[in-house]
Parts: structure tokens; sequence; C-alpha cells
């Protein structure tokens, strides 16, 4: 996801680059949720938003947008790392039903 990051924030779009970074943002908000970390719910959803309109304009980030994604994935997949497994596990197991339920993004 990291690389694929680095690709829109250079300008290169794919939907495979876009809905591998979502999958970040998806893991780290059920996460904060979870554990009751709300205080880190504003950046993963500011993020999840602008996602959200690259898909829907298929397009890459604006400048204004670059640094909210950029940072906003520095610190989920800071949040992701220090998880426990039984905790990852369980989001992880969240976000798939809520993908084979159709409650995610549908071009992802």
């Amino acid at each position: 996801p990291r690389l694929h990051l680095h690709m829109l924030l250079t300008q290169h779009y794919d939907i495979a680059y876009i809905c591998s970074v979502a999958g970040v943002f998806n893991i780290a908000g059920i996460l904060a949720l979870q554990l009751d970390r709300n205080d880190l719910q504003p950046y993963f959803e500011a993020a999840q938003e602008i996602i959200l309109k690259l898909i829907e304009a298929k397009r890459t980030p604006t400048e204004a947008e670059t640094p909210v994604l950029r940072d906003g994935f520095n610190l989920a997949d800071e949040w992701i790392s220090i998880q426990n497994t039984a905790d990852l596990t369980k989001a992880i197991m969240y976000s798939d039903r809520e993908v084979a339920l159709g409650n995610t993004i549908q071009r992802c």
C-alpha cells in the first residue's frame, strides 16, 4: 500500500492503487473505533473522503489533498503496526464482513 500511495501522490492514477490505500484507512479506522481512540478518527475520515473523491472523479490528489493523504497514511500505518494480533484480526474480519455485505466503496 505504501508504494501505491507513492504512485498516487506522483500523479499515477489506478483504481487498484486507490483501493489498496483505502484498505489501510478502513482497517485503521475500524481499529480506532474498536479501541475507543476517537481522537484518531478525524484523520482517517478526512483521508477516506478524499479517496471517495478520487474514485468518483478518476483522478489523482490535488496539492491540498496530498498532505492529508500522506499524513493520514503515515498515522494509519503507525497505528496498525502497534496493534496486537487479536485486535488486528478482529478489525480485518469486520472489514471483510463489510465488503461482503456491500457496505464499502463499490469500485474497490
